[in-house]
């Protein structure tokens, strides 16, 4: 068991880069648990392992944690096939809800512009690079933290 959990570190790991998510076997033994501070990544993994090996996995959220769950005995997939495009898909749809939200009230300064202007061109980017993309969403994510 917890082998599987080594191999989906190694497997997200090398994929997202080190420290963006944490895996664990929690529950006695019984269930493979994925904590993230981003949600779409958890997000990207829950949609990937449904449409590619119909393994529907528990996402919830605490105050200070997100996470996704599944029972060991459904036996998840530590494959990520497919996984870049659906993550680029649920990256869009988070990044859009904080403009969608914050827009009005930060259009004017040109830092929020410039991230902006990032954004988009990086979405014209057909290769998907995890690190900019981290960038982008720690920009967007600053912003929405800090508002004033």
């Amino acid at each position: 068991m917890a082998q599987l959990a080594k191999l989906f570190q190694q497997q997200l790991d090398q994929l997202l880069g080190k420290d963006r998510v944490r895996v664990s076997i929690i529950h006695d033994d019984k269930e493979i648990c994925i904590n993230s501070y981003e949600r779409e990544i958890l997000y990207a993994i829950c949609e990937q392992q449904d449409k590619y090996f119909n393994l529907v996995w528990a996402f919830s959220e605490r105050f200070l944690t997100k996470a996704l769950t599944i029972s060991l005995h459904r036996s998840p997939k530590p494959n990520f096939i497919g996984f870049a495009e659906i993550y680029k898909s649920c990256f869009k749809k988070r990044i859009q809800s904080i403009i969608d939200k914050y827009d009005n009230v930060y259009s004017k300064k040109p830092e929020y512009r410039e991230l902006k202007d990032k954004y988009y061109s990086l979405l014209d980017v057909k290769k998907i690079d995890f690190e900019e993309y981290k960038k982008i969403r720690d920009g967007f994510e600053n912003i929405r933290a800090f508002q004033t």
